[in-house]
């Protein structure tokens, strides 16, 4: 539960920061000046991606209830979404 309220807080604050970069846009800011805010959100929004993923793999190996088949499919198809994550860092 307590990841789950930390990725909701991260998850809020990227969207405020979307918003202050949404406002600053609307007022005409310079587009350059919002590269450093936009680069932020996106890592911000990585990181939380990455968490996600990691909670779902780790809920996926751990289920006895799903057949040991379809674990290894599904948790060979979150694999490759970290590797892909990492890669485009």
């Amino acid at each position: 539960m307590q990841q789950r309220e930390a990725l909701i807080r991260k998850l809020q604050s990227a969207t405020a920061s979307l918003e202050t970069i949404q406002a600053q846009y609307q007022d005409k800011a310079a587009p350059l000046a919002l590269i450093a805010p936009l680069h932020t959100v996106m890592e911000m929004l990585q990181e939380i991606h990455r968490e996600v993923v990691l909670q779902e793999l780790r809920s996926n190996v751990l289920n006895a209830d799903i057949p040991a088949a379809i674990r290894k499919e599904k948790g060979g198809a979150l694999f490759q979404l970290l590797l892909r994550q990492k890669r485009a860092r």
